[in-house]
């Protein structure tokens, strides 16, 4: 599993509102900076956490673009949040890599053509709009680069794909999870598929990590439980 960001990328990931856990951006920062190719396609941004990472981590390595998808319609239709990530993004320093668009993930899929090194879901979890996100979006990553789904734990549709189409699948290879994100690279021509062996073992961590999710923590046995689970995946 990856190192972690360093700690300023933190403290201005944490000036924007969201919900992603330090594990969770020390994993986005990461594949971020493996992605050497294509660009870097967030699904759902909401005020620019998880932005911050992810441009933060391309920053620190080949500087590929990353394109931000969202309507900003808020929630439940609220007010928009496209100012609150437009500020975020400015504050951060890292303008000249974000590229947003203000659209739905089906809108903006049928014109982007661009190939992906590193796509991050984490837009409506519903059924249907995972589903979709999915069948939209992932064939247009590059043989090599990485998925991500946020929110694999508690929330059913998120989950399920994730575990059907990313660790049991033998389109993908090196599977892991951090906290709530689910990950694997698309598998290359040259990649053997994973063994069920270690299918299952990232299977039984992510089930096991979904148990915990459902009891009440205080926060440092959460981080305790992040170390774990990072440091079981080595």
């Amino acid at each position: 599993m990856p190192g972690n960001a360093p700690p300023h990328i933190h403290d201005l990931a944490n000036a924007a509102g969201g919900w992603l856990r330090p594990a969770e951006g020390d994993l986005l920062f990461h594949l971020a900076g493996q992605c050497r190719a294509g660009c870097i396609v967030e699904i759902g941004s909401f005020e620019g956490k998880s932005i911050t990472y992810l441009a933060a981590g391309s920053n620190a390595a080949a500087r590929v673009p990353v394109y931000s998808i969202d309507p900003h319609t808020g929630n439940s239709g609220g007010s928009s949040t496209f100012p609150a990530f437009q500020r975020q993004v400015a504050r951060s320093g890292f303008a000249h890599l974000v590229r947003p668009i203000v659209a739905t993930s089906q809108q903006a899929a049928i014109d982007f053509n661009d190939p992906i090194g590193l796509l991050f879901i984490d837009g409506a979890h519903d059924d249907a709009s995972v589903k979709s996100d999915w069948d939209q979006w992932v064939p247009k990553v590059l043989p090599g680069g990485y998925v991500a789904m946020h929110d694999t734990l508690l929330w059913r549709a998120p989950r399920e794909i994730a575990e059907e189409r990313i660790i049991r699948s033998p389109e993908f290879v090196r599977a892991g999870v951090a906290d709530s994100i689910t990950f694997g690279m698309k598998r290359q021509s040259h990649d053997a598929p994973e063994t069920r062996l270690r299918q299952w073992r990232v299977l039984l961590l992510k089930r096991a990590s979904n148990a915990a999710a459902r009891v009440p923590l205080p926060d440092f046995a959460k981080a305790f439980g992040s170390r774990a689970l990072r440091a079981l995946q080595r």
